[in-house]
């Protein structure tokens, strides 16, 4: 049975209608109806800055549980976020999925070749529009 989490801006306690928050609820509310709500669960990036000790140790510990990672990293996140879960599944052997918002993932990686070696090792990108897709697959 799949074990699938999904990480990403929730919103903590606040109402959030952002593009970012709205998304990654949808995705977790159809993963819910999908899998059972016993075989999703989530972890809230609100606010991960303030204490980036406890968003590792959660990342660890649904790392070493999960068969599938979702994350949905803004701008800054996907930096962090996608070296950070690539580590982790090289050790739990999870597989990762990076649903990108928006479509700036290009230009953040036109000249970043780390982020580009990043991106390589994520399992599956799932991109908004056909221009980004095109992109990606000219840059390998």
């Amino acid at each position: 049975m799949k074990k699938i989490v999904v990480i990403g801006h929730f919103g903590g306690n606040r109402n959030f209608n952002d593009g970012q928050t709205v998304k990654t609820q949808c995705i977790y509310r159809e993963l819910k109806k999908i899998y059972g709500k016993n075989n999703v669960s989530i972890v809230d990036t609100y606010n991960w800055k303030k204490n980036p000790m406890k968003l590792l140790i959660s990342s660890i510990n649904v790392a070493s549980t999960s068969t599938d990672i979702i994350v949905l990293p803004a701008h800054k996140g996907v930096k962090v976020f996608i070296p950070m879960f690539n580590i982790l599944k090289y050790i739990f052997k999870f597989k990762l999925h990076y649903i990108a918002i928006g479509s700036w993932l290009p230009s953040l990686i036109k000249n970043d070749k780390s982020m580009r070696k990043a991106l390589k090792k994520v399992n599956y990108i799932y991109l908004e529009n056909k221009k980004a897709i095109d992109y990606l697959k000219r840059m390998g």
